[in-house]
This record gives structure tokens, sequence and C-alpha cells, in this order.
């Protein structure tokens, strides 16, 4: 490449360069690791992500990219993709990579069938997303906070460092069977028959969502290097039927030890089992010494009224390192009317972005 040129990068390219650029934002932190680049751009089983560089005078000055998803939309798996990693270097700030490099990325999204992108942007780039690439805001979804040892938390609003995200803290779970009642029966996920089965059903329910095969579940929160996930599921006793579960995380979330539902689930009519593994994991984390739990979920849905019912508060936007906003953007005209607009159509979590 010579001067202020864009080049797609390939699944077979070097991951220097990008790790270099990272490192001019994040130095030190996730993105600046081989190994989680490799997973998540090389990876991932619906295809290696769609990446343009901006070059200026030798130097890679930005990036755009998007990773390639399946989505279960109205009935049916749907090509798409999700924004993630944006990234200029300060000394290109303000030169127009941006728009150029996104452009770029979406024309790609044509051609290789991907017909819409989503995102979750933060304060500062949300303007430019919907502004200037064509994004259109669906709205917030709720952060949900809950409050385990108000003694730790009061000393840590004294104390505590603003690093937004350290390091995984360790969670205390019983093995091999996790907890075993006359209804129900938990344990760790594991992919097979049953997983399957409740995961059809779960689709089937959904307007909208991830589509979570057995090969994405795995990927996400099995093969991440730098990410340490419980993946548990709930079942009947005799654990012929998958009721619902949930994937914890524990780390440092700015200064707090916090617990992370990051992602669950339940089919309609079993959320009494979800609220069951809810409380569970609840448990586990006041048990790992953890002060709070923090969870996301849409609006007004039966999963955020469950975890309000069990405890949890509503965050106001204010209050928070950025916004949990979704953007949408189709790629072609023909996909427009399919792709749902209503937040409220859709179901996610934090599992379905990259942050946590």
């Amino acid at each position: 490449m010579n001067a202020d040129q864009i080049a797609r990068w390939r699944v077979g390219d070097s991951l220097a360069p990008l790790l270099r650029l990272a490192a001019t934002t994040y130095p030190g932190q996730e993105l600046t690791s081989e190994d989680y680049l490799d997973w998540q751009y090389r990876r991932n089983p619906d295809g290696p992500v769609l990446l343009h560089l901006g070059q200026s005078d030798q130097r890679v000055a930005a990036q755009y990219l998007v990773i390639p998803h399946t989505y279960w939309i109205n009935g049916a798996p749907v090509k798409g993709s999700l924004s993630i990693n944006t990234l200029t270097d300060p000394m290109h700030r303000g030169e127009g990579w941006f728009v150029r490099l996104a452009e770029a990325t979406y024309l790609a999204c044509q051609q290789e069938g991907l017909t819409f992108t989503i995102g979750f942007p933060n304060r500062q780039s949300h303007s430019g997303f919907v502004g200037r690439l064509e994004f259109r805001s669906l709205g917030n979804l709720e952060f949900l906070a809950m409050p385990l040892r108000w003694s730790g938390i009061a000393r840590r609003l004294v104390s505590r460092t603003r690093k937004r995200k350290g390091s995984d803290l360790p969670i205390a779970l019983p093995s091999p069977c996790l907890y075993r009642s006359k209804e129900y029966c938990i344990e760790e996920w594991e992919p097979g028959a049953l997983s399957e089965t409740f995961f059809r059903h779960f689709h089937e329910s959904k307007l909208a969502t991830t589509h979570r095969t057995s090969a994405y579940l795995m990927w996400r929160y099995q093969q991440c290097p730098t990410r340490h996930y419980r993946f548990l599921r709930i079942t009947d006793p005799g654990r012929t039927h998958m009721l619902g579960f949930v994937v914890i995380r524990a780390l440092e979330l700015s200064g707090f030890r916090s617990g992370v539902l990051v992602d669950f689930g339940c089919l309609p009519d079993t959320m009494s089992a979800l609220a069951e593994l809810f409380r569970f994991a609840i448990g586990r984390f006041q048990a790992s010494g953890l002060e709070t739990v923090v969870a996301a979920a849409v609006p007004a849905s039966e999963e955020a009224d469950q975890l309000i019912a069990e405890g949890f508060y509503r965050v106001p936007v204010r209050f928070l390192p950025q916004p949990l906003n979704m953007i949408l953007r189709t790629h072609t005209p023909q996909s427009s009317s399919g792709i749902p607009t209503d937040l409220r159509s859709w179901f996610l979590t934090f599992g379905d972005y990259d942050v946590l």
C-alpha cells in the first residue's frame, strides 16, 4: 500500500499491524493480545472478520471491521454482522478514516451476503454511526445491578481505582453436579441432543436474536483465551429436558468485584426455572466474595422483569461508562423490510456483543 490507501485484511495476513494499532489506544488490554485477536478475528464459526485498514505514509492509521454472525429473524436464520473494535491511531484522528473504512466494509458485507450490521457504540462514536453511516438507533438496553456487599462497595467508593475492566476473578462452584432439588438440576452446559432441542425451541420463541448454535456457544464462551466464563444449564431432575441457561463471569468492573450474568434464556413456560438459575448464580457470587452483580436486558422483557423481581435495580444512563444503545444498518433495500427496528422485538444480553 502507498500513502493514504485502503486495503482489506485477510485471514491469512499477519495480526502484527492490528496489535500495534490497538496499542496506540488500548495499551496492555485485551485487543493487544495476539491469542485474543486470533480467536475473535479468525476462529469465529460464522467466518472471519471483514476488516479494512487505512494506511498513511506506510503507517497503519485506522481500522474498521465487522464480525459475521447468524441471527434468528422471524423464524429463519439470517446472515448479519456486529460492528466491533473501531480504532484510529491518535496521530491520525480527524482525517476521515472512519467513514471511508466503514463504507468499504459495508460494500464487502453486501458482496458476501451479510444483510445488516448491528452495534453498541460508545458515546464518542455514536453520532458518527447514526449521523454519517446511516445507522438507526433502536434504543437502550437496561443496565441492571444488584448490590451484594454494601460495606465492600462503600470502601471501594472511597479507595477504588477507575480502571473500567480488570482481571477475571474466581467463582466458587461445586462440582460435578452443581445443584439438585426435587424440581431442578443445575450443572455445567455441554453440547448434545438436550441442548439442540432446547435452543431450537428457544429460537422459535424469539422474533430476533443471535442464533445460538453449539458451535457458536463453544466459540463464544468456552474457547476465548483471555476470559473465563462458566456456562450453566438447568434441567428437570431426571436431566431429560433443558429448561434454561446462564453464562456467568466474575471480574473487576470500575473498581468493584463484580459478577456478570453475561447471557441467559429460557423457554416461554420455564421462567421459574430461569429464576432458580438466577438465584443460584447470585448465591455463588456472594460465596465468592463479590460486591455487585450486573446484567443487561431488553426493557420491559420478561427477563428484565424477573431480574428486577430478584432484587436488581435499573441503573440510570447518566451513571454508566457508556449507554447500551443498539444501532442497526441494513445493507440492501430487500433486507430493510425483514429486520425488526423495534428494540422490544429483539432478545439481547451482554452476550450479544463483545464487551463482556
